[in-house]
This record gives structure tokens, sequence and C-alpha cells, in this order.
């Protein structure tokens, strides 16, 4: 059986983030907007405060490819106070 990939994929995928970051007051709104800017798409996103001072945020999103998520990745990595960026597979 032979297969052969669609050059003409249209279809964007969902991705999850885990970022890690100093926690300052705007953080969510600063994500957001760096990820709009990015030209994807913020399905889903969850602030979950470690300590007082760091934060775990999880972001559900979507891009076209995974150069659209590099990009992205490295749009967040430019964020003051990230300290890591992980891509949560299920």
């Amino acid at each position: 059986m032979s297969a052969r990939w669609d050059p003409n994929v249209n279809q964007e995928f969902s991705v999850e983030l885990r970022v890690e970051l100093e926690y300052e007051k705007g953080i969510v709104a600063t994500l957001a907007s760096t990820i709009t800017m990015a030209d994807a798409n913020v399905e889903r996103i969850n602030l979950m405060e470690k300590d007082a001072r760091l934060s775990t945020v999880n972001i559900v999103l979507s891009v076209k490819d995974r150069v659209h998520l590099a990009n992205v990745i490295r749009r967040l990595r430019t964020i003051k106070g990230t300290n890591r960026i992980i891509r949560v597979r299920s």
C-alpha cells in the first residue's frame, strides 16, 4: 500500500505548552498578546501559582505546523522572567 502526504494541509493543530515564569502583574495578558502577535490562537489558559514568586501557566493553542510552533515558543522566550517552556505531550 503506497501512501502520500497532502502538500496543502490547511488545518490548525492544538498544542499544549507549560510555561514556568516569575509571576508579575499582567503576565497572563502578556502571554496571550505574545501568542496572538505570533498569529496563533489561545484555546485555553490556566495559571497555577507555585509560590509568591513563581507560576506555571498551561496554555493550549492552535498552530499551523512545527515551524509556526517554534516561532511562537521563540517569542514566548523573550518575555521577561520566563524560566522554561515545555511542550506537553498527551
